[in-house]
């Protein structure tokens, strides 16, 4: 697909027709490659828009895209007031989108959230007399609180900069209760922090978390993994996995099948 979008815009496109607002890309995007996914299209459109601008969907989503709570103990939501309610089978998460957002934006937060909704029982539903709900909306950046709060929670989703299929999940999954991979409370049996790499004043993105893990493996490929050089200092890897110092992390680009099993074992959903 990369390769398709690249060819075209250096024989098919005018580059100056893409100094336009986002919703514009898409839609060129959705007319051009009518056989692709709307996922795919979407997905595509940030790739291209990246290449033109020369801007950039951050690399390396950092601890600091989690908000801390005051007075709530480092174990994620393995209580009740951390977690969204669940009504019979469902776990009901209210949700409303700023209008700030175009709508091919909103749309694809949505259709996100669709994704997230077809293999937990977490259902999404738009917020009408809601007191405790999400509110998304076009920050500072990518960030969430980790887990229900209470009252109107933010989650920001800057727009060009997180509005892509793997930055939207992980900070939905923040928001659901969970914390980075890496922060695992069994995380030192399946990687190794090298402390001596990491830049001055940033080891507090390394912090190890008292998590329940609901017997539930590491998982190298989850939406959550850092990247092995996540705040290096020197280029070198700041994460290595135990059972491979080669392995490569944080490079998935959707929720793993372990991503989803999580949430389905927190939330009790079979």
């Amino acid at each position: 697909m990369k390769t398709y979008v690249r060819a075209l815009t250096l024989t098919n496109l005018d580059l100056n027709f893409f100094k336009k607002e986002q919703e514009e890309w898409y839609t060129l995007l959705f007319s051009l490659l009518p056989n692709f996914t709307l996922m795919e299209k979407m997905s595509m459109a940030v790739d291209l828009k990246r290449k033109l601008y020369h801007t950039f969907v951050p690399a390396d989503l950092i601890q600091e895209d989690i908000v801390p709570v005051k007075n709530r103990n480092a174990a994620p939501c393995t209580r009740w007031g951390c977690k969204w309610p669940k009504y019979g089978p469902d776990v009901i998460v209210p949700y409303q989108i700023s209008a700030t957002y175009s709508e091919i934006s909103m749309l694809m937060i949505t259709a996100v959230l669709m994704d997230i909704e077809e293999k937990t029982c977490v259902k999404f539903v738009p917020r009408e007399e809601h007191q405790d709900f999400l509110y998304i909306f076009s920050g500072s950046g990518c960030w969430s609180y980790v887990g229900r709060i209470g009252k109107q929670q933010p989650l920001s989703l800057k727009v060009y900069y997180c509005l892509n299929r793997r930055i939207i999940q992980h900070e939905i999954l923040h928001a659901l209760g969970f914390h980075h991979e890496h922060s695992r409370s069994d995380r030192d049996a399946f990687v190794k922090i090298q402390w001596n790499n990491i830049i001055d004043g940033k080891t507090i993105n390394f912090s190890k978390f008292n998590t329940i893990n609901h017997n539930i493996s590491y998982d190298y490929n989850s939406v959550m993994q850092y990247r092995n050089t996540a705040f290096s200092k020197n280029g070198a890897p700041t994460i290595i996995a135990n059972d491979d110092a080669k392995r490569v992390l944080g490079t998935a680009q959707s929720m793993s099948d372990i991503d989803y099993a999580r949430v389905n074992r927190l939330y009790e959903c079979c």
